[in-house]
């Protein structure tokens, strides 16, 4: 604990400002937070090497996305996005998740899916669709959702995605997984699918990182 010198030394007589009380109560609550200065350190007390290891109060793991994943387009339920992220905690921790995604809808290099886009945006002559097809994207620990993500619609040709989510876990192993899901917004029919709607849609996950931070107690 820090030990502060006392700033204001009170006589008799003195004429008082609050402000000058509480630059004395100031220094007492630095005293018990901690804030150790060079009043309290001693030349040479430190010792190079001798420090607390980068992993003592926080660890950060990461996996990402191994080239593209393709998307099956003929379903509505959430598909796995191919990075998976594995701890195991020692003891009682908090895992803060943080992902983030780069969603294309179309596939590059021409074809009739670009043709209906035009510097990034879907060309206007593509119809209201556009915005009925829909995709969103959650972030789960355990199977338990931790991040959200959308609705977004298909008018950008390209969206980058971030889910940032937080849950505290007991002692043992824990698998963070990203999901998304292709659906309608529009009652088209209840058997449209974003394959149907024969816009020539090819999504896929163009990238993708998923960083897990241990938070230790």
């Amino acid at each position: 604990m820090a030990w502060r010198y006392i700033q204001r030394d009170f006589q008799a007589g003195d004429i008082l400002d609050p402000e000058d009380w509480n630059e004395n109560v100031r220094e007492y609550l630095e005293e018990i937070n901690g804030a150790l200065d060079r009043d309290n350190i001693p030349t040479a007390s430190i010792v190079v090497g001798e420090e607390v290891g980068s992993t003592v109060f926080n660890e950060i793991s990461h996996s990402g996305l191994v080239g593209y994943q393709l998307l099956d387009v003929d379903t509505q339920s959430h598909q796995k996005i191919q990075m998976t992220n594995s701890v195991t905690s020692s003891s009682d921790e908090l895992l803060i998740c943080e992902a983030s995604i780069q969603f294309d809808t179309a596939a590059h290099g021409g074809g009739p899916a670009t043709a209906n886009y035009q510097r990034g945006y879907v060309k206007a002559n593509q119809g209201t669709l556009r915005d009925w097809v829909q995709y969103d994207f959650i972030m789960t620990v355990d199977g338990f959702e931790v991040g959200y993500a959308g609705p977004y619609t298909a008018f950008h040709k390209r969206q980058c995605v971030h889910m940032l989510g937080a849950i505290p876990v007991e002692a043992g192993s824990h698998t963070v997984d990203c999901f998304v899901r292709l659906y309608i917004d529009k009652d088209g029919g209840d058997n449209l699918t974003w394959y149907t709607s024969a816009q020539f849609f090819n999504p896929q996950i163009q990238d993708g990182i998923l960083l897990v931070n241990r938070r230790k107690r």
